[in-house]
């Protein structure tokens, strides 16, 4: 397995590139131009992805554990049975992706985009979904959103909405309420 460390591609230009299975130790990859490359199984260790473009990445089993992803461009991503536990991801566009399985604990979703998203089995406990857009998504349940931190201002299709402030009220006011319990 390749190990990269503290290496610094920021704005760099690596579209469709390989990186399956390796492994990257506090890389700098700020406002990288990263569309369709493949990080299938990699492990990120602490890098920095913000306002990188990742459209149509591969990241399934990918580990971004504490990334920051802050303003990154995502659509159309792979993301399948990834890691992205505390990761930070405010006004990350993942807008229709894939991310079944995936490990979203913790994660800071503030004003991110995850309409039209596939959510089968998205672990979203205590992850920040205030002003997060979740419009059109697919296989999303009041189940998974019992366990957020926050839907304070959060936007999501009517029923769905409506069914989740009658059972989790507090789901929908400051932060210091926390999650929800039936």
């Amino acid at each position: 397995m390749t190990i990269l460390k503290e290496v610094k591609i920021s704005q760099a230009n690596l579209r469709e590139s390989n990186f399956e299975k390796m492994i990257f130790k506090k890389a700098n990859l700020v406002r990288a131009d990263l569309m369709g490359v493949n990080l299938k199984e990699t492990s990120l260790e602490e890098p920095d992805l913000k306002e990188a473009h990742l459209e149509m990445a591969n990241l399934d089993g990918a580990n971004l554990t504490k990334t920051n992803l802050r303003g990154t461009f995502l659509p159309i991503v792979q993301i399948r049975e990834a890691k992205l536990t505390y990761v930070h991801l405010e006004g990350a566009k993942l807008v229709k992706n894939q991310l079944e399985g995936a490990n979203l604990e913790g994660t800071y979703l503030f004003m991110a985009s995850l309409a039209g998203a596939n959510l089968t089995g998205t672990n979203f406990t205590m992850a920040d979904l205030e002003e997060a857009d979740l419009l059109g998504t697919y296989y999303l349940t009041i189940d998974q959103l019992s366990k957020v931190k926050t839907l304070r201002n959060a936007k999501m299709d009517k029923e769905l909405l409506i069914r989740l402030k009658m059972r989790c009220p507090s789901l929908f006011k400051d932060l210091t309420t926390g999650s929800c319990h039936f």
